[in-house]
């Protein structure tokens, strides 16, 4: 099964029929949604099961018993936990948006790319304070490891599951 699809202009983009991506040419899944592009690959933990796609964090090919989608892309059982905002996977969060703009910048300085998303308190019409949300750093998949290295360095991780939801 190939699941690329060509660009809609016909050019030589390969697009994952799923996610609808750009991906390369020599790409065995797609790193967004982890949709697998060929047949018979075998899970990585359950080599005598058809894998049903690849964990985008560990690129693990993850078969019926270890494969959940969550939010478009495919997680495994280690990495399920995490949040998923539009494919971009939270490595950190915090109600302080300094520490988030700090924790952004230090994993850009490392080569990341993260997107810091942040949710702003909202006051009713009686006055009082609404939901206050909490600043997201999010990062794409394939840099989640890597990220956490950095965040770990810097102390920002300890005490908290990485990429876990507040109060988890």
């Amino acid at each position: 099964m190939n699941d690329f699809a060509t660009s809609p202009a016909g050019g030589d983009v390969l697009r994952c029929r799923r996610c609808k991506t750009a991906v390369g040419e020599v790409e065995d899944f797609c790193p967004h949604c982890g949709n697998l592009f060929h047949e018979n690959v075998h899970c990585t933990a359950h080599p005598d099961r058809l894998a049903r796609g690849v964990c985008v964090i560990c690129a693990m090919a993850l078969c019926n018993r270890c494969a959940k989608r969550k939010n478009g892309v495919w997680l495994c059982v280690d990495h399920r936990h995490y949040e998923i905002y539009q494919s971009l996977v939270r490595v950190f969060g915090t109600r302080d948006a300094v520490q988030a703009q700090y924790a952004a910048s230090c994993i850009e300085q490392a080569g990341g790319h993260p997107f810091v998303y942040s949710r702003m308190p909202t006051m009713s019409s009686e006055g009082e304070a609404g939901i206050v949300g909490e600043h997201k750093v999010l990062v794409p998949p394939g840099e989640v490891m890597a990220v956490e290295e950095v965040l770990r360095e810097l102390e920002l991780l300890s005490g908290e599951s990485p990429g876990a939801a507040p109060g988890t």
